[in-house]
């Protein structure tokens, strides 16, 4: 029998070549264009890559990430010094689909650096939509690297800075990309800058700015920040510093387009003596609920507060939210192979994070039927644990438990750590003695994803 012959795809009308490549993954769009100059040149007239977002990661796993708009799709190029893993594809997922194709190369980062402009100058994108990056991790490429996104993007729309090692100090680099790096969107820094006179610039017009170790800002940071939704974790400042801070806040002199300040547990009445006690304030009954903005784009209600007003009748609620602001409600361990099997037991939270553990199936399956019979952790809410895929899980974990496995047609809503009202499809339910439930569900994003069981 005769081979069929090659169909000559790029010989099709323009609109006739464009409805193909509407049906082509975005890695075989990208496979595509480096086949030829006319591959590459008619690959970049295409109209579509508007619903494309670019993703970028700089650690250990180089990665190069698609998302497709409106569809849970991500499509994921990775570097790796592994001959053997060239070409490897893997893909998860039913719901959200993610697919990874490993990429050889003798120079993963210069590989990176050539792949990542192709695809930005394929996909016509002057902004990436994530750049997730671990400074400690090339420390000898970190300038390089950033000065290549100088070059290439005009902007990062969200920017989330990490470190391994608590103890390296990557002040510098950090200080180097905040200066010469457009974050116009969302900053996360979960960095330990080690000097209080870190000379990187907090980005102005965020949306969001989230950090963590936030012992270098100080009282003037402070009032340079020009965000909506501020979060300082672990935060320096004095209640005297507090206090001028809000009351320049009611002036109109600082942050006027703050919208929300998220700080770490304090006494509702501990606040108001240490903070507010020469400024006009107001306590509202506990009896009064309203509703108020705790995310961005997300509301929550809550009873009582106090209130205090700015001079163009803005009012600011000052208010406890356990899920967040509370350290005594929510446990996060991110290196949790110390913690075994009789430390899961001990824990007594609301919300527990635990990632990277070691605590083995037959001890989750002994951990869960203590839960079923109210024997450990009967206030826990909320529990994320590294990725892992349902049908794994039941069949190694939930092996002699009995459940139900929810049909990927019913929807429900369930809290979670960055979604407070997050729509999921299709999960596992297991029910404790005193009629509790337990929905175990997987959350898929663009690197990675999370293993999540919530109580209701």
């Amino acid at each position: 029998m005769d081979r069929p012959k090659p169909f000559p795809i790029l010989r099709l009308p323009f609109l006739a070549i464009e409805e193909v490549f509407k049906s082509l993954h975005p890695i075989e769009i990208i496979n595509l264009s480096m086949i030829s100059k006319r591959a590459k040149a008619v690959t970049k007239h295409m109209t579509f890559y508007s619903k494309y977002d670019v993703c970028l990661r700089i650690n250990e796993g180089l990665g190069i990430a698609i998302r497709v708009e409106n569809k849970l799709m991500s499509c994921t190029f990775l570097m790796t010094s592994d001959k053997r893993m060239d070409g490897y594809v893997e893909e998860y997922g039913n719901v959200y689909i993610s697919r990874s194709v490993y990429k050889y190369s003798k120079d993963p980062i210069e590989e990176w650096k050539l792949l990542s402009a192709h695809l930005l100058e394929t996909f016509k994108k002057q902004t990436i939509h994530l750049l997730f990056i671990t400074l400690d991790d090339f420390v000898n490429h970190n300038v390089p690297i950033i000065d290549f996104l100088r070059k290439n993007v005009k902007s990062v729309t969200e920017c989330q800075l990490y470190q391994k090692e608590e103890e390296n100090d990557v002040d510098e680099h950090a200080a180097y990309l905040l200066n010469n790096l457009k974050v116009s969107n969302k900053l996360d820094s979960l960095l330990h800058i080690k000097n209080d006179n870190f000379g990187g610039k907090i980005p102005k017009n965020l949306k969001e700015l989230y950090i963590r170790n936030s012992e270098w800002i100080g009282y003037e940071r402070l009032l340079e920040i020009d965000c909506e939704h501020v979060t300082l974790r672990d935060n320096q400042i004095t209640n005297e510093q507090w206090n001028l801070f809000l009351k320049k806040w009611m002036a109109m002199e600082t942050n006027q387009n703050l919208n929300f300040l998220g700080l770490d547990y304090w006494d509702l009445e501990e606040f108001r003596a240490d903070v507010l006690y020469d400024i006009p304030h107001e306590v509202v009954d506990g009896g009064v609920k309203r509703v108020l903005k705790n995310f961005p784009d997300e509301t929550e209600e809550i009873s009582g507060g106090i209130d205090i007003r700015r001079i163009d009748g803005k009012t600011a609620t000052f208010f406890l939210d356990y899920n967040v602001l509370s350290m005594s409600c929510e446990i996060y361990i991110d290196n949790s192979q110390w913690f075994g099997y009789e430390s899961l037991l001990e824990i007594d939270c609301k919300n527990v994070i635990i990632k990277k553990n070691r605590i083995s199936n037959e001890q989750w399956n002994s951990f869960f039927k203590k839960w079923i019979a109210m024997e450990t952790n009967q206030n826990l809410e909320f529990l994320e644990l590294d990725y892992r895929e349902l049908d794994e899980f039941r069949d190694h974990v939930l092996n002699d438990i009995p459940y139900e496995v929810v049909s990927e047609e019913v929807s429900r809503i369930f809290p979670c750590r960055y979604n407070p009202a997050q729509k999921i499809n299709g999960e596992i339910d297991i029910r404790r003695i005193d009629g509790k439930t337990a929905t175990f569900f997987v959350l898929h994003s663009i690197w990675n994803g999370s293993f999540l069981m919530c109580i209701h």
